[in-house]
């Protein structure tokens, strides 16, 4: 509780500070509206949602969002700069923008973890394995072995293989750029998709096994 108690303040503190609705108006934004946050509250997890406001009747909608979950021992932070190719869509005025991001490794096992359970199967998880490269090499297959249970790799590569092209093309595909959806946006590519997320999987499967 105590937590929260603290973000809660912090962001409510961000938000009516002055200097932020400065910054964002040098962005072309007109301010915040901070909502009726926070949405969700809990043991596990924060989150405060709330809109930035754009030109004219534009609300982005956007989320702070906090895991009180332990950490896993191997999931190191990485800094750095953001690709200016993705950045510069959103923030075209903002010379450079420091970013705090999970290594690749670190992101494939939350992936994986998510994949094998969420109540609800979600494509976006296989769709983000195959941007992370699961199935490519080099990927220290060992390394994620030793880190992933093994009924998480079982779990996750019976999902992969049970999710619809109409359920990808609902979760993912209606999200994608126009350059992206050429590329992904049919039943084929789904299929590539999936069999090469499993086939990474199955090589995790295959490296755990060389651990025992």
């Amino acid at each position: 509780p105590e937590f929260s108690a603290a973000i809660r303040t912090r962001i409510r503190s961000t938000i009516e500070d002055g200097r932020l609705v400065r910054d964002l108006r040098l962005l072309g934004l007109r301010g915040i509206d901070p909502g009726e946050g926070p949405n969700k509250d809990t043991d596990t997890v924060f989150r405060y949602k709330f809109n930035v406001l754009g030109g004219g009747d534009v609300r982005y909608s956007t989320k702070v969002e906090v895991s009180f979950r332990p950490r896993h021992p191997a999931d190191v932070i990485e800094h750095g700069l953001a690709d200016r190719s993705i950045s510069d869509r959103y923030l075209p005025q903002a010379e450079t923008l420091n970013v705090s991001h999970y290594g690749r490794l670190a992101a494939t096992r939350q992936k994986l973890e998510a994949l094998s359970g969420r109540t609800i199967v979600q494509a976006r998880d296989v769709f983000d394995l195959h941007v992370l490269g699961l199935h490519r090499t080099p990927t220290d297959w060992s390394e994620l072995a030793a880190q992933t249970a093994s009924e998480i790799l079982a779990s996750g590569l019976d999902r992969t293989l049970e999710i619809s092209y109409s359920e990808f093309e609902g979760q993912v595909v209606e999200f994608l750029s126009d350059e992206a959806r050429s590329r992904f946006g049919s039943p084929s590519a789904w299929e590539g998709i999936q069999l090469a997320v499993a086939q990474g999987i199955e090589s995790v499967i295959a490296a755990q096994a060389g651990l025992s």
